[in-house]
Order: structure tokens, then C-alpha cells, then sequence
């Protein structure tokens, strides 16, 4: 039986204290605080105050004369309807857009609706259908901006629905984290027990781990086939960051905070909560207990002090961890990487960019003459090709043309068309090896004139996708030695 087979028997073991871990919030959430993070409209004027970036409220309406006198129409095609006092995500209601053929908006489901249902979803909230149960005041609609969602979530998750960022919170400091991925089965929404999926994220590194839907372990998204453990979060320290800001600013001792990733604009935070969920616990198979216990009597100097110490207390050894699963090594998009050329002994050891962007792997001329390609440089100079081409079609022609000269130069492997902005230029290739984090791999690379550039070297997806991850938050100064 393998460790998450073992763990999921033990997930009842978790669940026990369960019922604990609720009274953490009438514990440390007394009074005012709690009531405001209970009020989505009064959290997000209180955030807005401050400056903590969120989704923007389009409207708000409090009584049934606000919503019947209400024109949709002067909403944008897409947007987000909400109970003031919701909870986990019910009564959300996320509309894409309109059916030109209907006129009709369409849900995250694919169901149309008119504007009398919209109206009548909205009285709906107003009657209290989707409030928490303890709630005092009367419920009220929350119209939102739909967030553009940031493309590298857009590939790991399903079409529709919103992927967020659940951060657990023990004053101020980060103690818990998962990604909560929508899918067909949840009808698009990034709830757990509609059959959403759960993610447990490594609070140092931002990387994924362990996922699970419906208290089930899983590997992969039903939906995109994408692998879920080892993905990076982009912006993981703003995320952090402004989570501790959201709810150091509303005044809650323990609490969760819900981050959603913008195209544009980064992370936002969606909401503050109170109430912190259960599911979490399983996504990083450890209990909300033993994590506050860590950190119980620590005082955070500043905010920054507490992201430092949620980061340095619970993460750090999923890169291992990664590496086992996949077989691929994480390395930094800025990385030291060490060059082999034809003999054991030109060695050199540079800065390197790890751009997922570039095709091709590419090395400086200066670079490529210290490894021993000197003769290689001097065959292909000798073809006295044109160093640059405007049309990329006449610089393929002539690569066809001098191809048969190639082949008495073993030095070069092949010729290569690279296309950068407007111009185009012919490379020669040639077989080296590079070494980054301990993995030493045979790889292909164009030698270019890279004097002008930051990097004599710049590592492809060709080169990467077989061997190695890049993982955006690891800092090049970790690696210096």
C-alpha cells in the first residue's frame, strides 16, 4: 500500500478533530471582527480602504424595490452574483455572458436566464436562501466583476468556473494552504463537496501537492488530464502577502482568506472567512490543530515576519517530493547551470535564463568557443551565410541550400531557423550536455551572438520539458553556490 493509500486510511484520524478545529473560530474570533468578515460588502469596503486589490463590486441591492427597478443590461456581459452573507461559495452565481440568439445570460453550467430570473435568483438571496444560519441582518445582493482568470490556472483547471487560493491564517501567519480547482462534475464552481478538487499547497514554494475530490485521492484533472501535484502558483509571496494583510486589516485571529489569480492583475482577494473548512486538512493530509500548535507562541514582528514564518514552517521539502513523482528536477526560471563541451574538460559555469517562452535552447558564441567549438564556428562561418533575414521564408531556403555543405562538417549537428521579433537568423546546432540542481542531461543547442544579452545562455522548453520544472518563486540567490 503506498503512503497515499495509508494516508487516506488515516483521513478519519484527521476528520476527529474536526469538530475541534470549528471552535478555533469562536475562540480567537470574537465579536466584531468575525461579524465583519461574516459581511462580504463591509470586508471589501474595509479592504478597499486600505488598498488590498480586489474584484470590483458593480452593484448592490438591498430590497426587492432595488432589484425590480434594476436593469442588467447596464451590467458587463459577465459578472457574479452573491448573498452578502453566503458562505463556502453557495449562492454564487457566475454569468459568462449573453446567447445572441435568446438575449438570454448564460451560467457557468450553460443554463440561460432571463432578466426575470435573474430577479427572482436575486429575491431569492433576499429571503435568505443562501445565508449563513446564525446570520442577525437581513441578507442583500452582491453584484461583482468576473475575474479574467490567469492563464497558467486556465491550462491545469476545467473551461468554465473560477479557480481560488484558500490561505489558512493563525495571526497573521500562513499555516495552511490549497488551490481549489472547478470541474464539470461541480457544475464549475470550486467547491469540494460539489466535486470540486482540492489541492494541498506547499506554503515555501507554492507547489502543489496532494489532491483529492470528494475525500478521494487524485492525480489528475478528470477534465484537462493535466497532473496536479507540482504545479507552481504564480505570485505565491503576493498571494501570501495579501492575504495577511486582508485579515490583519479585518481583525481576525484565525481565519481563511480566498485569493483568486487575475490575468492582468495578479492576485485578488475574493473574500475573508471566519470559517475556515475541513477540507483543506486532507488536500495537505495534516490536521489545523498540530499547525497552530507550531506556532502558538510566536509573535510576528510585521506581516512580513509572519509570511516568513508560515513559509520557513511548512514547506521547503516538496521540491523532493516533486522530483520522486515526475522524475524531473525543479530549477529556478534564473539559474547557475554548469556547460560540458566535447571534452570532460571545457567546463563553464554560467547564469542561465529557464524560459518556458523559447523553443530552443541557445548559447553565446563566447560560450560556445570556451567548450571547444571553435572548428564548428569556423565551418559555419565559412558558409558565409547572411547573418540576418527579414523574410523568414528566404532564410529556410537557404538553409535548404547550404545543408548538403553541413554534412562534411560533423562539428555541426544541424542548421536552425530561429525567429526573434522581425528578424530572422540561421544557427548552427551542436550536442552538449548541461548540468542544473545535480541533473546532467544531453541536450541540442544554437550558438547566437548573445554579447548584448543579460544571459549567455538561455534554456528552451525543449530542453526543459523532459527534465526539468521551473518553478518562478525560487530564488536565484539559494543556488549562488
Amino acid at each position: 500500500m503506498n503512503k497515499v493509500s495509508l494516508f487516506f486510511k488515516a483521513t478519519n484520524n484527521i476528520l476527529g478533530i474536526n469538530e475541534r478545529n470549528l471552535s478555533f473560530t469562536k475562540k480567537y474570533n470574537r465579536g466584531k471582527a468575525r461579524r465583519i468578515a461574516d459581511n462580504k460588502y463591509r470586508s471589501y469596503k474595509i479592504l478597499k480602504k486600505v488598498g488590498v486589490p480586489q474584484p470590483e463590486i458593480l452593484k448592490v441591492l438591498k430590497t426587492e424595490s432595488d432589484i425590480n427597478s434594476f436593469s442588467f443590461d447596464l451590467l458587463p456581459k459577465s459578472f457574479v452574483i452573491k448573498p452578502a452573507f453566503g458562505f463556502g461559495g453557495t449562492g454564487n452565481l457566475l454569468i459568462f455572458g449573453k446567447n445572441k440568439k435568446t438575449g438570454n445570460w448564460v451560467g457557468v453550467n450553460g443554463k440561460q436566464y432571463s432578466e426575470d430570473h435573474l430577479k427572482l435568483y436575486c429575491l431569492s438571496i433576499l429571503s435568505k436562501s443562501f445565508s449563513l444560519e446564525f446570520a442577525k441582518k437581513d441578507d442583500f445582493v452582491i453584484i461583482q466583476e468576473r475575474v479574467n482568470i490567469d492563464s497558467s490556472l486556465k491550462r491545469i483547471s476545467s473551461k468554465k468556473g473560477l479557480p481560488d487560493i484558500r490561505i489558512i491564517l493563525y495571526k497573521t501567519i500562513p499555516i495552511m494552504a490549497m488551490l481549489r480547482l472547478p470541474t464539470k462534475q461541480s457544475g464549475g464552481k470550486s467547491n469540494l463537496h460539489l466535486g470540486g478538487i482540492g489541492v494541498g499547497i506547499d506554503l515555501a514554494t507554492g507547489t502543489t501537492t496532494y489532491a483529492v475530490t470528494r475525500d478521494e485521492p487524485i492525480e489528475k484533472h478528470p477534465d484537462t488530464g493535466i497532473n496536479l501535484s507540482g504545479f507552481f502558483i504564480p505570485h505565491w509571496k503576493e498571494t501570501l502577502k495579501i492575504a495577511i494583510k486582508a485579515v490583519d486589516e479585518i481583525g481576525l485571529k484565525f481565519g481563511a482568506v480566498d485569493v483568486v489569480l487575475d490575468r492582468d492583475r495578479g492576485p485578488l482577494v475574493l473574500e475573508v472567512n471566519a470559517r475556515t473548512g475541513l477540507g483543506i486538512q486532507i488536500a495537505n493530509q495534516e490536521g489545523l490543530k498540530g499547525r497552530i500548535a507550531r506556532v502558538k507562541g510566536i509573535k510576528p514582528k510585521s506581516r512580513v515576519h509572519a509570511r516568513k514564518i508560515g513559509m520557513n514552517l511548512f514547506g521547503g521539502e516538496i521540491e523532493e517530493s516533486v522530483a520522486d513523482i515526475t522524475g524531473m528536477q525543479v530549477v529556478g526560471f534564473i539559474a547557475m547551470a554548469n556547460f560540458y563541451g566535447p571534452s570532460e574538460r571545457c567546463v563553464k559555469r554560467v547564469k542561465v535564463k529557464n524560459d518556458t517562452g523559447a523553443l530552443y535552447t541557445s548559447i553565446d558564441r563566447d560560450l560556445a568557443y570556451e567548450l571547444g567549438f571553435e572548428q564548428a564556428l569556423k565551418d559555419f562561418d565559412a558558409l558565409d551565410i547572411s547573418s540576418h533575414f527579414i523574410d523568414k521564408g528566404e532564410a529556410v531556403t537557404m538553409k535548404r541550400e547550404v545543408a548538403k555543405y553541413v554534412k562534411d562538417h560533423p562539428e555541426i549537428l544541424a542548421l536552425s531557423v530561429v525567429k526573434s521579433g522581425n528578424i530572422t537568423t540561421i544557427r548552427p546546432k551542436v550536442g552538449i550536455e548541461v548540468e542544473m540542481e545535480g541533473l546532467r542531461v544531453p541536450i541540442t543547442a544554437n550558438i547566437a551572438d548573445r554579447s548584448n544579452m543579460l544571459y549567455k545562455a538561455v534554456i528552451g522548453r525543449r530542453t526543459l520539458r523532459k527534465n526539468f520544472l521551473v518553478d518562478s518563486n525560487k530564488l536565484f540567490n539559494r543556488y549562488k553556490n
